[in-house]
């Protein structure tokens, strides 16, 4: 009888051991799986071009703001987003224009949670042989933590007054009574191929387009 319990005892003792043994193995590999399928996906190559458009209209006094999330971007995407401002807006067929003269300042600024590359390109198209970059990439200002903590970036103008930038300023334009026109923009935002580690996996990153209109007012 002692014996039978013996060898019984032994049996449970094995079989909760061989059980401890599946439990540790599957864990294993079901972290290993994940981490290297999460790893696999930033070495995978992309070449995203997704474009996003943004429309701004200016026939009176407006302060506007759009935020922009990127989502999904992996080491070589580029990403294209696109926007205009225009003191008319088309409807029933026919331009609907301001009716006084009215200037406006444009704002752009972005998190930080990845190491993204930003050229901004003002009235000139993809298809350019010769694109020019407005921003001044060079800025040391540009970062700055705000009220609650949290990193941003100013995108700010390359030939633009010190003080200007400290305020954030992207550009600036004027539109005329009576003459329908149009500023368009188109931001490329890149992440880096070398970013290709698992600690940018899964991060999100915020682009908020501010525009503040104002009329032109006679000095008389």
């Amino acid at each position: 009888m002692l014996r039978g319990k013996y060898l019984r005892e032994r049996k449970a003792i094995r079989f909760k051991r061989r059980i401890k043994l599946l439990l540790i193995l599957a864990i294993i590999a079901m972290v290993y799986r994940t981490a290297f399928h999460s790893y696999s996906l930033f070495e995978s190559e992309a070449s995203s071009t997704a474009s996003i458009d943004v429309a701004f209209f200016v026939l009176d006094d407006i302060y506007d703001n759009k935020t922009i999330v990127l989502e999904d971007m992996e080491p070589g995407d580029v990403q294209y987003c696109k926007f205009s401002i225009a003191n008319y807006i088309e409807k029933d067929g026919e331009n609907v224009i301001s009716e006084t003269d009215m200037s406006y300042v444009l704002k752009l600024r972005t998190t930080t949670n990845l190491p993204l590359k930003y050229e901004l390109y003002r009235n000139q198209g993809l298809d350019s042989d010769s694109l020019v970059n407005i921003l001044d990439e060079d800025y040391s200002e540009s970062m700055y933590l705000d009220s609650y903590n949290t990193y941003f970036q100013k995108l700010v103008l390359d030939n633009e007054t010190e003080e200007l930038k400290l305020e954030g300023v992207t550009d600036s334009g004027e539109f005329y009574l009576d003459v329908p026109t149009i500023n368009t923009y188109i931001l490329k935002v890149e992440l880096p191929e070398d970013c290709n580690t698992i600690d940018y996996q899964n991060r999100m990153e915020c682009i908020e387009i501010s525009i503040d209109a104002k009329q032109i007012l006679d000095e008389d």
